[in-house]
C-alpha cells in the first residue's frame, strides 16, 4: 500500500468560454411591456388595500384618514421585492437615495428597508411605467430593468421577524430573546458605521422601557454581516421589536435537548488509554473525563467567555467527545479495544438551563468565533459543532451562525463538522411511524442553522439498525431499516438549493413502542452508544440525535488528517466525500454521498488508484489536468469507477443573493488532443466575430464528455462535489485507444460587485481521483497509473527540450 498519488499539474485557459446571448424570445414567450405595467400597478394597489397610504406621498396624509391611518406616520417599512430572475442590478437601492439595500437571496428576492418618500417615487414610476410602457424611460437603465422584472411585492413584516421558537412573556414575565439586525455588507461604503447606527437604534428601544427588569444582555456589531443583540424583554418590548424595520429575525436562546439512558454494568478499560493522531476541537457544554475511557484524551479545555459563571453541565459535550475521540463507541463493550482514541481539546460554551437542556451562554456567533481561534491556536485542524437551531434556516438571509461558522472555516482552515438538526416535534395529524418517511420532505422538516454553513461538513444520522431490545421492550417495532434516514434527521436541499447533508453518520435512530404509544428514543440497539461522564459508576450512554452523528464524521476526517498531515481543509473534505458511498441525488436528501469511511482513502494500492491536488484557479477561468489512466483500466469489458471529488473554500457574503463569492464546477472529457481541448475551452469568439467568419468550437459531448452522477446542476451551489463515471461491463463505455483523459476545473464569480470580485482573484481548491477496478484483483492500479505518470513526465521533459 502506498501514499496517494499527485495528479499533474494544470495548465489554465484565462477567459471564460463565451456563448453568444440567448435571443429575447423563448419558446414563443416575449415580454409584454403592458401586463408587466398592469402587473406592477396591481401589486401596488393590493398592497395599499391592506395598508392604506402605503405608496403615498408623505403630504397626502389625508388619503388615509378614513382608515385613521395617516400615511406620513408609516415611516420607514422593509419591502421584499421578487424577481422573475435575480436582480443583478438592482437600481431600487438609488431611488430617492432611501431604498437601502439589505440584502439578496437565492430565490430572486431583494429586500429593502423604504420611507415614505422612497415608496412614493416607487409608485410614480410605476405609474408613469403604467401610462406608457413601450414609450417609458428613466435616468438610469438599471431601474427600467428592476421594473421589468419585478414579480411582486410584499411587506416583511412581523410575522416574517417571528422566528418558530420565539415563545412570548405572558402576564409580568420577562423572556430572553436574539435578535438578528439587517447586516450592512451589502453595502460599499461605512458598512462598520451604518453597522452601530442600526445596533444602537434597536439597544434604545429595548432601553426605553419602563420596566426595569427589560435590559440589554449583549449587543455586538464588530461584524457588519453579523448584528446581533440579546435582550431580556416583556410583552410590550418584545411587540416593538418585532415591528421594528430594522430587525430581521427575533428567535429564543439557541438550546439543544439530549436524551441518554445509562447502560450499567458497563467494562473498564484493561489497558492505558493514550490518544493519539489528529485533535479534534469541540465547540459544546462541558467535556468531563471522569470516565475511564475519556482520562487523558482531553487535552485542554478553555470556556468562552472566561468570565461567565457556567451553569450546571448536561452530559452533551462528554457524548460528543467521546464519539468525536474514539468513533464507534460500542467497540469498547468488550473492555479492550485495537486502536487509539483522538485527542480532544473542549472549549466550552453551553451549560444546562432552567429546563435541563444544554444552551449557550452569551452570544452564539461570538463564541463560537473565539473558540473556533482558540481550537486553531491549539492545532486542531478539524472542528465539531453540534448544537442547531430546533427550527430550519429559511429566513430572508443565511442564519449569522452558518455565516461565522463558514467565515471562520474559510479564515483558519479548519474542517468544521456540523449536524443537520433534529426535527422535535410533527404537526398535528402526522405520525412519526405511519407517515415516515414522507414528512421528512416537507418544508419544517429542512436543515436547521448552522447546518446550512456552505463550508462546512453537514450531517444527518442514518439508522445503523432496525432491530430494537425486544426484551426489554416487547412490543417495540423499528421505524426505519437500516441505511436510512433517522425519523428525526433533518433533510436537504436546503432553501439555497445545496445538496446538504453532505453525509450520515451513526448518530442512533428512534423505534416505535407500542405499549406506550410513543417513540423509543434511547434504546440500546437502534441508538447509538457513547460515554457518560461516570456519575454513579455508569460509563456508557444510548444516545440518538444529529448531534452524535457529526463527531462519527469528525472523528473519519481525523483519521484521514492523520494519513496525510500535510493535506489542507479543502483537499480534507475532497478526500472525506470520496471515502463515502455515493448514492443518487434525492428529494429527500439525509446524506448527499453517504456514511464516510476513511479507511477507503487512507491508502492507494491494488485495484484502486487515487491522485490528488491541491492548487488554485484564477477567476473566470478553465484550469485543464490531463489523467494518466491505465490502458489496463480501459480495456474489456467489466466494472469500474472514475471518481472525482473537489472542494473549495469560497469567500461568503450574508447579504448577496449569491451566498457564495464564486462556483467551481468539474467535468471528465476524454478522446481529444491537448491542442483541441485548448481550442474548446480558451475564450471565444464574440458573436460578431463569429458573424466575420471567426471560428468558434462547442463543447464536448456523448461518448467524448460522459455523463456523471450527479449531474453539475444538482451541485452547482455546493462546496464540496463528489461525482461518478461508473460502468457495469459496457464495452462501449471506455475504449482503449481514446487515449487522452482530462479534468476540466471552471471558475465563474457570482453576481457581487465589481469590488468584491477584485478581493478575490482566485480561489483554492482540493482534488481527489479514484480509478477503481471491481472483480479484478489482478490489477495493481497504484502502478500503472504511477508508470503513466512517469510517462508524462518523459513526455513533458523531451518536449521542453
Amino acid at each position: 500500500m502506498a501514499d496517494h498519488l499527485p495528479l499533474p499539474a494544470p495548465f489554465t485557459l484565462t477567459g471564460n468560454k463565451r456563448r453568444p446571448p440567448s435571443p429575447q424570445t423563448s419558446e414563443g414567450y416575449v415580454f409584454d411591456a403592458r401586463r408587466q405595467a398592469r402587473n406592477l400597478r396591481g401589486v401596488l394597489e393590493g398592497l395599499e388595500s391592506g395598508v392604506p397610504g402605503l405608496f403615498a406621498p408623505a403630504s397626502d396624509g389625508d388619503l388615509a384618514e378614513d382608515d385613521g391611518i395617516d400615511a406620513s406616520e408609516l415611516g420607514r417599512i422593509v419591502l421584499k421585492i421578487t424577481g422573475e430572475s435575480p436582480f443583478t442590478n438592482s437600481g431600487l437601492g438609488a431611488w430617492d437615495q432611501n431604498m437601502v439595500q439589505l440584502g439578496f437571496t437565492n430565490d430572486k428576492a431583494f429586500y429593502a428597508l423604504s420611507d415614505q418618500g422612497s415608496r412614493a417615487f416607487f409608485r410614480s414610476m410605476v405609474d408613469d411605467y403604467n401610462a406608457d410602457p413601450d414609450g417609458f424611460t428613466t435616468e438610469k437603465a438599471s431601474w427600467l430593468d428592476a421594473l421589468n422584472n419585478i414579480a411582486n411585492v410584499e411587506l416583511y413584516d412581523r410575522e416574517d421577524r417571528m422566528a418558530p421558537d420565539l415563545v412570548f412573556p405572558v402576564d409580568e414575565e420577562v423572556t430572553v430573546v436574539d435578535v438578528s439586525i439587517w447586516p450592512t455588507s451589502v453595502a460599499s461604503r461605512s458598512v462598520e458605521k451604518i453597522a452601530k447606527e442600526r445596533l444602537v437604534e434597536v439597544v434604545s428601544l429595548v432601553e426605553a422601557a419602563a420596566d426595569r427588569r427589560v435590559q440589554v444582555l449583549i449587543a455586538d456589531a464588530e461584524d457588519p454581516d453579523r448584528i446581533f443583540l440579546r435582550a431580556q424583554v416583556d410583552a410590550r418590548t418584545l411587540d416593538a421589536i418585532l415591528d421594528h424595520p430594522l430587525v430581521e429575525r427575533v428567535r429564543g436562546p439557541l438550546t439543544v435537548e439530549v436524551r441518554a439512558e445509562d447502560i450499567a454494568s458497563a467494562p473498564r478499560p484493561t489497558q492505558t488509554i493514550a490518544p493519539a493522531g489528529a485533535p479534534i476541537g469541540i465547540i459544546d457544554d462541558l467535556v468531563v473525563d471522569a470516565n475511564p475511557w475519556m482520562k487523558g484524551v482531553v487535552e485542554k479545555r478553555r470556556n468562552f467567555p472566561n468570565d461567565e459563571a457556567f451553569g450546571n453541565a448536561t452530559t452533551h459535550g462528554t457524548n460528543v467527545a467521546a464519539i468525536a475521540a474514539w468513533g464507534r463507541v460500542a467497540d469498547l463493550l468488550a473492555g479492550t479495544v485495537g486502536r487509539a482514541p483522538h485527542p480532544i481539546y473542549a472549549a466550552r460554551v453551553a451549560h444546562a438551563n432552567a429546563a435541563g437542556k444544554a444552551e449557550i451562554v452569551d452570544g452564539p456567533a461570538r463564541q463560537v468565533e473565539d473558540a473556533m481561534r482558540w481550537l486553531h491556536a491549539e492545532g486542531a485542524r478539524v472542528v465539531v459543532f453540534a448544537f442547531t437551531q430546533d427550527y430550519p434556516d429559511n429566513g430572508a438571509l443565511t442564519a449569522e451562525l452558518s455565516a461565522v461558522v463558514d467565515s471562520l472555516a474559510n479564515e483558519l482552515g479548519l474542517v468544521v463538522v456540523v449536524s443537520a438538526g433534529n426535527l422535535r416535534s410533527l404537526p398535528d395529524g402526522t405520525h412519526w411511524k405511519t407517515d415516515y418517511p414522507h414528512y421528512l420532505a416537507e418544508d419544517y422538516s429542512r436543515v436547521a442553522a448552522p447546518g446550512t454553513a456552505a463550508l462546512a461538513l453537514t450531517v444527518g444520522s442514518v439508522a445503523h439498525s432496525d432491530a430494537p431490545d425486544v426484551a426489554r421492550f416487547p412490543r417495540a417495532v423499528a421505524i426505519t431499516r437500516t441505511g436510512q434516514a433517522a425519523p428525526f434527521s433533518r433533510t436537504g436541499p436546503t432553501s439555497s438549493g445545496r445538496q446538504k447533508p453532505e453525509f450520515s453518520g451513526h448518530g442512533g435512530s428512534w423505534a416505535w413502542n407500542h405499549d406506550t404509544d410513543d417513540v423509543l428514543v434511547n434504546d440500546t440497539n437502534t441508538a447509538t452508544l457513547s460515554l457518560s461522564p461516570a456519575r454513579g459508576g455508569r460509563l456508557f450512554s444510548a444516545v440518538a440525535g444529529t448531534s452524535f452523528a457529526a463527531p462519527h464524521v469528525a472523528h473519519e476526517v481525523a483519521k484521514i488528517a492523520t494519513r496525510y498531515p500535510a493535506a489542507g481543509a479543502n483537499l480534507l473534505r475532497a478526500l472525506t466525500a470520496l471515502s463515502a458511498q455515493p448514492q443518487r441525488m434525492a428529494v429527500v436528501q439525509h446524506g448527499a454521498y453517504g456514511v464516510p469511511r476513511a479507511e477507503n482513502v487512507l491508502e492507494s494500492g491494488g485495484n484502486r488508484a487515487i491522485l490528488v491536488h491541491e492548487g488554485s484557479i484564477p477567476g473566470n477561468s478553465y484550469q485543464v489536468i490531463e489523467l494518466p489512466v491505465p490502458d489496463e483500466f480501459t480495456d474489456g469489458s467489466w466494472k469500474r469507477e472514475l471518481r472525482v471529488a473537489l472542494a473549495f473554500n469560497p469567500a461568503v457574503r450574508r447579504s448577496r443573493r449569491d451566498y457564495i463569492a464564486c462556483r467551481l464546477k468539474v467535468s471528465f472529457v476524454r478522446n481529444k488532443t491537448r491542442d483541441e481541448i485548448e481550442d474548446i475551452y480558451r475564450e471565444q469568439a464574440t458573436v460578431a466575430e463569429r458573424e466575420n467568419g471567426a471560428v468558434s468550437f462547442d463543447l464536448p459531448s456523448g461518448h467524448d464528455r460522459p455523463t456523471m452522477d450527479p449531474g453539475t446542476n444538482s451541485v452547482r451551489l455546493d462546496t464540496v462535489i463528489c461525482r461518478t463515471f461508473r460502468t457495469n461491463g459496457n464495452a462501449d463505455a471506455w475504449n482503449v485507444d481514446d487515449q487522452n483523459y482530462f479534468l476540466i476545473v471552471e471558475h465563474s464569480y457570482s453576481p457581487w460587485t465589481d469590488g468584491q470580485k477584485r478581493l478575490h482573484p482566485t480561489q483554492e481548491y482540493g482534488l481527489a481521483v479514484e480509478f477503481l477496478a471491481h472483480g479484478q484483483p489482478q490489477l495493481d492500479l497504484h502502478a500503472l497509473t504511477e508508470a503513466r505518470l512517469v510517462a508524462f513526465a518523459r513526455t513533458r521533459r523531451r518536449a521542453r527540450s
